[in-house]
């Protein structure tokens, strides 16, 4: 066992080393947006959509920009854009009192399901209260109308934290309650959690509240695929239906319900101080995992060694299997940092929500709010400094690497969003005066800071492909071309030696000039210009360069040759071609890269130009075919407009 530990842990030194010092596997800002008005907005969550766009859900204090139909103190703020952050439409939906509290899910219609909690009695919310705060649970059309708003609770405080879909359609919410009437069917004597099962039409179907004569409060729950339910709550005791023994002065307290909402079974997870605010979950094939704050040293949050010095909260990623029995547990906060003043108080902190992500290898992708020191110097720091931070785990906690973007601009993590291999996009609150990565103008206070982040790993490209053996005398120009998995802001092509040739562009596509009086062996290899930095080298495409190919036998082997001058053409490009010893005829064809041909001709002598016409064909990659005989010759012209 100890070996296999050391084993495992040697590994992960050298990921966390190698990745680490060579960013192949961290993130860079693809691209970034805000949103908001001139008050501030508060962490933001965010889900993709059936049509491929994106829903940012938040709390707002604006009355202006993109809240500009702010009807009161807090108003929950929607905002539809594209997976660029271009914005689709903005609304604001609330009354002149606070709606504090904002979850949202979708259901297989694609309609939009938001619950939160509210003192209002006019605007967008039914006018008739309960209680002194209902929870409110809101349905929308995709274009953000409204299908149906209802609130729900008993005469006293009752809040809305969490909503989810059940396997049978039905909608599923949670929060606490004080109140034991009305819509709430009991109360075990102070703050209890309340599971509220709605119909699609949003008619009550089961009540189940959670607790015991002490102070609970749940903040997350997800409908499990059994059909039933697991909720996350915070508890500081014992008693009545919770069973077991308390680790510390909070615990996390986990209960499973079946799809009729019975409990099938409960349990404490912590350690010595505080483990509450769970803020994520998220079901695997042999259990759950779950994302929380921790104060702990000891019990169950000890294994993960949580609790740096100088660090008030620390992040605790956990797993239980499907009875709830803990598997393990790791904290993934990031080291205290001894630059910051000792005035502010500095913590490591879960995503809002939807902050955690399985991974196709069964690690985990962690969204969070962390310290990081990297721009500490010069930044006149006047609010707790915290960055968006990503930590990469591998599939038992343990850390492969973690990045922090937006550092010391107090940055609080509100959700993310999966859209592809390698490609992310994150919602966050940002106060804009001190956030080192934005490049972007914000608004005044909190704004919503929206960018795609990319993973480093992914900027991978082919071998160049092109000419293996060039004669400088007949084809004084070659193409070459790479393919990326995803397209680079520059693509550096590499001729080794540098005095055989020059590359015409910086594109994934270039034409080398060879010098003619260079004769050898030419490498080729191209590197890409990222977001994380210029990329290792592709693997190497070996060229038999010669300065003059004039016997029979070379020519033969030559087949046919061509080229484009120039590429890329915007009007016309000259075609330059050599056919097969003994040919003078030709057929040329051009096609665009759906398979489609746009231009075709016939060449009627061994070797000449021919001009193609370029200025009516729309910008793109097009494949040029030479068919002579039993031979053909392909290249790639480019259009640019």
């Amino acid at each position: 066992m100890k070996t296999s530990r050391l084993i495992h842990l040697f590994i992960c030194a050298y990921l966390i080393f190698f990745i680490g010092n060579h960013g192949y596997a961290q993130m860079g800002i693809k691209w970034q947006k805000h949103f908001g008005g001139s008050e501030r907005e508060f962490a933001p969550a965010l889900i993709k959509t059936p049509d491929n766009n994106l829903i940012i859900c938040s709390k707002t204090e604006s009355k202006d920009y993109d809240a500009s139909s702010n009807h009161g103190q807090t108003d929950i703020l929607i905002i539809k854009t594209d997976l660029r952050g271009n914005k689709i439409w903005s609304r604001c939906y609330g009354g002149a009192a606070a709606e504090p509290g904002w979850s949202l899910t979708l259901d297989e219609n694609g309609s939009l399901i938001v619950c939160s909690e509210t003192g209002s009695t006019n605007g967008d919310v039914p006018p008739i209260t309960k209680g002194w705060n209902d929870r409110w649970v809101f349905k929308l059309n995709p274009d953000g109308d409204f299908i149906w708003s209802k609130r729900f609770g008993g005469s006293l405080g009752d809040e809305g934290s969490w909503v989810n879909i059940k396997t049978n359609g039905n909608i599923v919410t949670g929060g606490s309650s004080y109140s034991n009437d009305q819509d709430v069917p009991c109360n075990y004597g102070d703050k209890d959690d309340w599971i509220l099962e709605l119909s699609p039409d949003g008619e009550i179907v089961n009540n189940k509240v959670l607790g015991t004569v002490g102070y609970q409060q749940t903040y997350s729950g997800i409908a499990t695929s059994d059909g039933g339910v697991l909720v996350a709550s915070t508890t500081m005791e014992v008693g009545g239906m919770i069973t077991g023994t308390c680790f510390g002065l909070y615990d996390t307290w986990l209960i499973k319900l079946d799809k009729d909402n019975n409990i099938e079974w409960q349990g404490l997870y912590g350690g010595d101080d505080e483990d509450d605010f769970v803020r994520d979950i998220i079901e695997m094939k042999d259990g759950y995992v779950l994302v929380t704050n921790t104060r702990s040293t000891t019990d169950h949050a000890a294994e993960g060694g949580c609790m740096k010095p100088d660090i008030s909260r620390d992040i605790w990623l956990f797993k239980i299997d499907f009875m709830g029995n803990f598997k393990w547990g790791r904290c993934l906060g990031l080291p205290d940092i001894k630059e910051i003043p000792s005035t502010f108080e500095t913590w490591n902190r879960p995503a809002w929500k939807n902050g955690l992500f399985s991974m196709e290898d069964g690690g985990f992708m962690v969204f969070a709010s962390s310290p990081n020191p990297r721009c500490v110097e010069g930044m006149g720091l006047t609010i707790n400094p915290s960055g968006l931070s990503i930590t990469r785990t591998d599939s038992l906690g343990y850390i492969i690497w973690q990045q922090v973007f937006g550092d010391y601009g107090d940055i609080y993590a509100g959700g993310a969003v999966n859209i592809g291999k390698g490609r992310w996009i994150v919602a966050s609150q940002g106060y804009l005066n001190a956030l080192c990565d934005v490049t972007t103008t914000g608004y005044k206070g909190a704004d919503i800071w929206l960018i795609e982040l990319r993973e480093c790993e992914y900027y991978k490209t082919s071998r160049p492909e092109g000419d293996t053996r060039v004669c400088v005398n007949l084809q004084p120009t070659s193409e070459y071309v790479t393919h990326p998995y995803f397209d680079a802001n520059g693509y550096l092509w590499v001729i080794d030696p540098a005095e055989a040739g020059v590359a015409s562009n910086t594109d994934s596509i270039t034409t080398i000039t060879w010098n003619p009086n260079f004769e050898g062996t030419v490498k080729l290899s191209v590197r890409l210009d990222t977001e994380c930095g210029i990329i290792q080298p592709s693997d190497t495409l070996e060229v038999e360069v010669h300065r003059d190919c004039t016997g029979v036998e070379d020519l033969a082997m030559q087949a046919i040759k061509l080229y484009f001058q120039p590429n890329p053409a915007n009007e016309n490009s000259v075609l330059h071609y050599t056919l097969p010893v003994s040919e003078n005829r030709a057929r040329l064809e051009l096609y665009d890269l759906s398979g489609q041909m746009v231009y075709s001709a016939e060449l009627r002598q061994h070797e000449g130009t021919h001009i193609i016409p370029t200025a009516n064909l729309k910008g793109g990659v097009y494949m040029c075919s030479i068919v002579s005989g039993r031979e053909k010759g392909v290249g790639r012209l480019v259009v640019v407009k």
